[in-house]
């Protein structure tokens, strides 16, 4: 497991990473000779990020797979995750490895307990707000929207998913959604958050980044 908590693994997400600290190392080069997956996790604590020991961790990760990795001269990685799965820490195992190790359980998106017309409006409002938080962010943001995240077709989990890990938000707020199931209380949560993004940007201009890629 990798705690980090500015970083948020969502499923289907694009991230990467820059690998430099000895034990992260050692984990990553044990994954490339296995299965090829790493949970990123958060500690109930960001200022524990330092702390000697074990400091806690929160219970839910996001399990990703090594895409594509370049393994630099001085015991450095450069890695970019492909999430695959939401994860609930069951327990911590007891390993000799500088890095933590757990038993996860992979957790899988609720079903849209809504009418098409109910989804439709909250896929609309959900789109509508990415897209006006996006567009004073970006100078193609609305385009990158439209045409890279909110596609004919894609699950309302998985564009929940993709705006959240777009769109500037906290830490704190993206462990929140990471660890909703519920696609529809997933959607409900993160407008609210966008109409207050909305309302802290400055009127014109871009200013930012894009965060972890969608697909």
């Amino acid at each position: 497991m990798f705690p980090l908590n500015p970083v948020t693994l969502f499923p289907h997400l694009l991230v990467p990473l820059h690998i430099f600290e000895p034990r992260y190392y050692e984990m990553v080069t044990a994954a490339l000779a296995s299965d090829d997956l790493i949970a990123m996790a958060h500690y109930r604590d960001p200022r524990d990020s330092q702390a000697p020991g074990r400091p806690s961790l929160r219970p839910f990760l996001g399990i990703g797979r090594i895409a594509r990795s370049i393994q630099l001269p001085d015991e450095r990685y450069h890695l970019v995750l492909r999430g695959e799965s939401r994860a609930r820490l069951v327990s911590e195992t007891s390993t000799t490895a500088p890095y933590r190790v757990g038993e996860l359980e992979r957790l899988s998106d609720g079903p849209v307990l809504l009418s098409a017309c109910g989804e439709l409006d909250l896929r609309s409002q959900l789109v509508e707000l990415a897209a006006a938080v996006l567009s004073r962010q970006l100078e193609d943001g609305d385009r990158i929207l439209r045409e890279h995240i909110a596609r004919p077709g894609i699950e309302l989990g998985v564009l929940v998913d993709q705006v959240a890990a777009t769109v500037p938000l906290s830490p704190e707020d993206r462990y929140e959604l990471l660890a909703e199931l519920d696609p529809v209380a997933r959607c409900e949560q993160l407008i609210p958050i966008l109409i207050r993004c909305r309302a802290q940007l400055p009127p014109d201009g871009p200013d930012g980044h894009l965060n972890p890629s969608p697909n």
